[in-house]
């Protein structure tokens, strides 16, 4: 016999493991290199700490990336 309080546990945790198979579904959406709008050349996908940006090697053009 289950409490209440188990079964809100279990509900809670099953919504968590969605949200985080819904975030690696959407880094996975990122492509590893796009094409420039300044020169053409390709750009590489990078990250900092908290961010995911392109940048071009050609024209040192940076594309930065929006958390939703």
């Amino acid at each position: 016999m289950t409490t209440a309080a188990e079964t809100r546990l279990e509900e809670l945790e099953a919504k968590g493991e969605e949200e985080e198979e819904e975030k690696k579904e959407s880094v996975a959406l990122l492509e590893q290199d796009i094409e420039c709008p300044r020169c053409h050349d390709s750009m590489a996908l990078c990250s900092d700490f908290d961010s995911l940006y392109y940048t071009c090697e050609e024209c040192d053009f940076t594309l930065y990336t929006i958390k939703r």
